[in-house]
């Protein structure tokens, strides 16, 4: 159906068309397009009538705001005010520090404005409860971490949440800094017991003391996030494990993703260097985790033996999510099915043809809605692992998200049986892999 052309539009032409000619438009024409134009000016005012109205209330608050504190001094202004104003500024955020910060910032340039301002900063527990350190390359750890123990330290009852990053380079961690300097031993470990979210990079020689805390020792916990600093085992060889206490009889805990550093990876992004990886779960390991109450689990460049594998989603009847990007030891597979009836994220990458189809094949999910799947540059399409799983899930898949060379028969199949297919420009990097992101 054509669209009708607009009034004006129409007398434009018309003028344009009477000018060529040099003859003068109709003045039915005319009378027609003008009364067109006095509705819209009509339909117009209507709808700024409410602006208007809503702008002006506005002005009037504002007056009223302006006449209250406009005979107010920096010293005079009530606490209430002051502690929404610095809540403001921070946005809701983190604190956000690095290596060479011996303050916290932006909160330092508050407290200098006065005695009264600083009582007000220091004094609210809510403005230091979340931190972001950026360790860089561990120059100056010390200084970081004893800043970052002073905002914590004004936290009150606070809930904690911690993001620490880095980027240790090629030379280890450890045998760079000061003897003495542990930011786990300093910072992690005497506030366990406030943290709710906690994501951390370090390597495994500090964090041995955080992991081998009694069990209870974080009972406001939700989410864990840590990633071992490995290179070639100047830093300790990272081992998740039954000595691994920490996480037992975690009541809150419910998002846990263990990764290894990037350079255990080599540039393909899924296919292992042939030595110097470190056995990060040996065979069998009973990992003292509570796996019934957790709904997201991520083990991301950390290679997970085929039985663990298994015991671990026999154990996770909340799973939401989950991720696996090496396949470890094929040891001992399940021989009896495993139902997950909540799971509907899944993400298993190729490292090993043979192995993968041994990992998946117990795995009944009848809830999964979406199918990551990547792998190495020899990785290929697991097209009969996917077909039987779908099968034996009788799940409805939205959709696959893969790098990996699907056949055009088998893309028209999924996508008539509704299933997006994502395979060019998918999202196969480890750092989103469908799992919890940090709230602040």
């Amino acid at each position: 159906m054509s669209r009708q052309p607009d009034p004006v539009e129409a007398l434009i032409q018309t003028g344009e068309d009477a000018h060529d000619s040099q003859q003068h438009p109709p003045e039915h024409e005319l009378r027609c397009v003008l009364h067109h134009v006095r509705d819209e000016v009509v339909r117009l005012d209507e709808e700024l009538v409410p602006l208007y109205a809503q702008r002006d209330e506005d002005l009037s608050q504002i007056e009223r705001i302006k006449r209250l504190i406009c005979g107010l001094t920096l010293k005079k202004f009530p606490k209430e005010i002051l502690n929404r104003i610095f809540g403001f500024c921070l946005g809701g955020g983190p604190i956000l520090m690095e290596s060479k910060d011996r303050r916290a910032v932006p909160l330092a340039s508050y407290t200098a404005v006065s005695k009264k301002w600083r009582s007000v900063v220091v004094e609210t527990p809510r403005f230091w409860n979340k931190l972001s350190l950026d360790y860089k390359g561990f120059v100056d750890t010390n200084r970081l971490t004893n800043a970052a123990h002073v905002c914590l330290s004004r936290c009150g009852k606070q809930p904690i949440s911690v993001e620490t990053k880095a980027t240790p380079g090629v030379y280890g961690v450890v045998a760079r800094v000061a003897p003495g300097v542990d930011p786990v031993a300093k910072l992690i470990v005497p506030y366990a017991a406030s943290f709710q979210q906690l994501r951390i990079v370090f390597p495994y020689t500090w964090l041995r003391s955080f992991l081998h805390s009694p069990s209870g020792s974080i009972p406001l916990l939700e989410a864990v996030d840590i990633e071992f600093i490995y290179i070639n085992n100047r830093d300790g060889a990272p081992v998740i494990a039954g000595d691994m206490t920490v996480f037992e009889n975690a009541p809150s805990l419910r998002r846990a993703t263990f990764r290894l550093s990037n350079t255990a990876y080599d540039s393909h992004g899924a296919t292992l260097h042939n030595q110097g990886l470190p056995v990060v779960i040996p065979s069998g390991a009973q990992i003292r985790l509570p796996w019934s109450q957790l709904t997201h689990v991520s083990f991301i460049r950390i290679p997970v033996p085929c039985s663990v594998f298994h015991a671990v989603l026999g154990q996770c009847i909340n799973l939401d999510s989950f991720s696996l990007t090496l396949l470890g030891e094929m040891d001992t597979a399940s021989s009896t099915e495993i139902m997950l009836p909540s799971l509907r994220w899944l993400r298993v990458d190729v490292t090993n043809q043979e192995s993968f189809t041994t990992f998946i094949e117990p795995l009944i999910l009848p809830a999964l809605n979406e199918l990551v799947i990547n792998g190495g540059k020899d990785a290929i399409w697991p097209d009969a692992d996917v077909s039987s799983l779908l099968t034996r899930s009788q799940c409805r898949l939205a959709c696959i998200r893969t790098l990996l060379f699907i056949s055009n028969r088998r893309t028209k199949e999924l996508l008539r049986e509704g299933t997006t297919v994502h395979t060019v420009g998918s999202d196969s990097s480890d750092d989103n892999l469908g799992g919890w992101e940090f709230e602040w």
